[in-house]
C-alpha cells in the first residue's frame, strides 16, 4: 500500500515561489478531473491549478505572474491590501478558467474583475492621492480617477506617465462596472469580464504600477 501511494505522490515546483513539494490528487478516478489550492511553501499562497486522471497529477496550469507582490506586500497599508485583491483576482481568474460550467465561470471572472477594480480604487486613494480609509469611503473609483486627471497626486506618478495611467484606470472602471451590474447607463463602457479582457486589465494594472514612484 505504501508504495501504491508513494507512486501516486508527485513532486511539483511552484511557478511562483519556486519551492519544490510533494502533491496528490485528491481521487483516484477513470473520469478526468481537476482541482485548485493554495501554495503552502515559503508563504507564498499563490493559487495553483491542476488537472489529474487515474490519481495522477498530469497537467498544471499556471496563473499569472505577479512581479511586485512582494515588493507592495512589505509596504503594509493600501498597498498590501491592493496587491493581496490583485492576487485574489488572478486566482478568481484561474478558478474561472478550471470552470466548466458556464455560470460558474461567469461568477468567478464577476468576481475577480471586482477585486481589480478595488485594488485600483485603494492604490489611486491610499498612495497616489494620501486618503486616509475615511475619506476612502467618500470616493468610489470614477470620481478617483476625476482626482487624478485634474492633477492631484501627480507627485506619485513618474514624469510623463499621467495619461497611461488615467487611460488604465478607466479600463479597470469599466471592467469592474460591468462586472458588478447587469447593464451600464452607457452601454457603449460596457466591458464583459471575459478570461480575454481580465488578462487585458492584470495588464493595465502592471502598467500602473510601473507607473508610480513606489517606496
Amino acid at each position: 500500500m505504501s508504495g501504491a501511494v508513494t507512486e501516486l505522490s508527485h513532486q511539483r515546483t511552484c511557478p511562483h515561489c519556486e519551492q519544490e513539494g510533494q502533491l496528490f490528487a485528491p481521487m483516484i478516478s477513470d473520469r478526468p478531473g481537476a482541482f485548485t489550492l493554495r501554495c503552502l511553501l515559503d508563504s507564498c499562497n499563490r493559487m495553483r491549478a491542476f488537472h489529474y486522471l487515474e490519481g495522477r497529477v498530469d497537467l498544471e496550469i499556471s496563473g499569472r505572474a505577479l512581479p511586485y507582490y512582494q515588493a507592495l506586500k512589505v509596504q503594509h497599508g493600501q498597498l498590501e491590501t491592493a496587491v493581496g485583491l490583485v492576487r485574489d483576482a488572478i486566482d478568481l481568474h484561474l478558478i474561472g478558467q478550471m470552470n466548466t460550467d458556464p455560470a460558474a465561470m461567469d461568477a468567478a471572472y464577476r468576481g475577480a474583475a471586482v477585486h481589480l477594480r478595488v485594488a485600483a480604487q485603494l492604490l489611486v486613494a491610499g498612495y497616489v492621492l494620501g486618503l486616509s480609509d475615511s475619506e476612502l469611503r467618500n470616493f468610489s473609483l470614477g470620481p478617483l480617477i476625476g482626482k487624478v486627471r485634474k492633477g492631484y497626486g501627480w507627485p506619485r506618478i513618474k514624469k510623463g506617465r499621467r495619461s497611461e495611467v488615467l487611460s488604465s484606470l478607466d479600463l479597470i472602471l469599466r471592467l469592474g462596472d460591468t462586472a458588478a451590474h447587469q447593464f451600464l447607463k452607457d452601454a457603449g463602457r460596457e466591458l464583459p469580464p471575459t478570461r480575454g479582457n481580465l488578462e487585458i486589465g492584470f495588464e493595465e494594472f502592471d502598467r500602473i504600477v510601473d507607473a508610480m514612484k513606489l517606496p
